[in-house]
């Protein structure tokens, strides 16, 4: 074991389907590893930062499992990582969703690696799992005018997603401006809720709060 303060006891503590046996060496550039047992019953070796950060939560079970969940006939998971996937070509290819028109309708397209017909959603699957992928989590374009394709994309709250949107929405709340988004995680207020407030909705439940509609953060 390192000297005592220079590390963070992990010991007995649970990290998704991970739980921390004991300690398992320091190693390259001073990085701690712990010795884990997963719920599906493997042990594995795990480096601190992966845990504590949410990047490893299992042995490898969590993907093996959303992998077997592919349906052959559609390429589709039935998990939410599926429906995400759905939706990102349904916003670039079908003319009909709603969404088509700020997407496929302004050029934003998917890349090759993840229309593969043959393993483009093995793609998605796999880069998701290495990126963030939780399933409370959005899929997010960090360019709003670029593609979907793994340099462009990042798994975010629904803050940070709204917040990332051609055209934001900002209030004035008690003299001070901010996004919607940004006001909706400070405030713990839903974002939607913030929204029906400054378009003259009833404020029962805040009445502190003087909400006003801002154009263009100005």
């Amino acid at each position: 074991m390192p000297k005592k303060g220079n590390y963070i006891d992990l010991k007995n503590q649970r990290f998704g389907r991970l739980l921390v046996l004991e300690f398992d060496g320091i190693r390259g550039r001073r990085k701690t590893y712990w010795k884990c047992v997963c719920d599906c019953g493997n042990i594995v070796s795990v480096e601190s930062s992966h845990l504590r950060s949410g990047h490893t939560k299992s042995c490898g079970c969590y993907k093996d499992e959303l992998v077997s969940n592919l349906n052959k006939k559609t390429g589709l998971s039935k998990s939410k990582l599926g429906f995400s996937y759905r939706n990102m070509k349904n916003r670039c290819f079908w003319k009909k969703s709603s969404m088509y028109q700020n997407y496929g309708g302004r050029g934003i397209t998917v890349c090759e690696e993840w229309l593969d017909a043959e393993c483009g959603f093995e793609n998605f699957v796999d880069w998701a799992l290495k990126n963030g992928y939780s399933e409370n989590l959005t899929l997010d374009r960090i360019d709003v005018n670029g593609n979907y394709c793994p340099e462009n994309c990042r798994w975010v709250d629904r803050y940070v997603q709204a917040n990332n949107k051609r055209k934001n929405y900002f209030l004035k709340i008690n003299g001070e401006i901010d996004t919607v988004g940004n006001w909706a995680r400070r405030l713990n207020i839903n974002y939607w809720n913030l929204l029906h407030y400054s378009k003259g909705g009833k404020n029962m439940k805040y009445p502190d709060l003087k909400i006003e509609a801002v154009k263009n953060g100005l």
